[in-house]
């Protein structure tokens, strides 16, 4: 009997609340599997997108706003 088969035959006795736990983990094991293919082929893994794009998106409009410091309030004063 194949390992699929195997598996198989062990989640159809499982219940439906086990096999969901057993698709979550199932999807984790690709996910991971996605993201070390990804880093291995010069692709910056999806936490890095993540958080570039969560980056660009606080600082947008930034450059638009006003400066309310000039470089005499950046001087420090003993």
């Amino acid at each position: 009997m194949s390992v699929s088969e195997q598996i198989v035959q062990r989640l159809n006795q499982l219940t439906e609340a086990e096999q969901i736990k057993v698709l979550d983990f199932v999807e984790s094991l690709q996910t991971q599997n996605r993201q070390w293919q990804d880093s291995q082929v010069g692709h910056p893994p999806e936490a890095a997108l993540w958080s570039t794009f969560s980056l660009a998106c606080a600082m947008r409009g930034l450059e638009d706003d006003p400066t309310e410091y000039t470089l005499e309030d950046l001087q420090e004063s003993f």
